[in-house]
């Protein structure tokens, strides 16, 4: 019962507001039921270029297409990037801390990009960064990137030098 013009392959999935979301590459789709039938519903022509840029921050899922970020709340996605000067995401790979929207992407700006947003303020700001972040985590501690050097950034304090181990 899905839009035949949303016939790309699956680029991620979430639950937001008690629904599974659904992304492409330029479509988005809400599963309805949590027993047989299923439904599928059509929600908007937008979509994510890589699921490791959606997030749900304070209500507001937030994602990377190709060109834009986004954030849906319920009704048409609207874009929140246009301020970024970017005009074509290449990768992104996002994480948050409840208030904050931390974003590593691969843009035709740079080859390396740390931007954050700040859902309370509506404002983004731009970090300073020189190697690839796989991953984003957050607990009591701090907001930490795993980087593709394979250390762990501890973003929010600015102090890098943690030393740390595991077995």
């Amino acid at each position: 019962q899905s839009n035949t013009k949303g016939d790309g392959a699956f680029t991620g999935i979430t639950t937001f507001q008690n629904h599974v979301i659904c992304f492409k590459n330029d479509f988005m789709h809400e599963l309805y039921n949590n027993k047989n039938p299923f439904r599928i519903q059509d929600i908007y022509a937008e979509g994510t270029i890589d699921n490791r840029s959606i997030c749900d921050v304070d209500g507001n899922l937030i994602f990377v297409d190709g060109d834009n970020v986004k954030v849906y709340t319920g009704g048409d996605p609207r874009g929140i990037g246009f301020n970024l000067n970017v005009e074509k995401f290449e990768k992104a790979v996002a994480g948050t801390d409840g208030e904050k929207y931390y974003l590593y992407c691969e843009t035709d700006k740079a080859e390396h990009n740390l931007f954050v947003f700040d859902t309370l303020a509506g404002l983004w700001a731009e970090e300073s960064i020189d190697f690839e972040v796989l991953s984003f985590a957050h607990n009591r501690n701090g907001m930490y990137a795993l980087g593709g050097d394979g250390y762990i950034y501890k973003l929010d304090s600015g102090d890098y030098s943690h030393n740390w181990a595991f077995e």
